[in-house]
């Protein structure tokens, strides 16, 4: 959980999350209205503007 809630900011940051190998992961679910993500080898991230 990120926050606090209702957080807005004047321009998108990167949330970066440590994960293990993609290639591993069962299930994906991103958001299809967004393309402001990116899988890395050992992490996810995405751009956000609010929390």
């Amino acid at each position: 959980m990120c926050g606090p809630h209702g957080l807005q900011f004047e321009h998108p940051v990167e949330l970066r999350l440590p994960h293990c190998e993609p290639s591993q992961w069962q299930n994906v679910s991103v958001p299809s209205e967004s393309n402001n993500y990116d899988v890395g080898s050992n992490s996810v991230s995405v751009l956000i503007d609010h929390f």
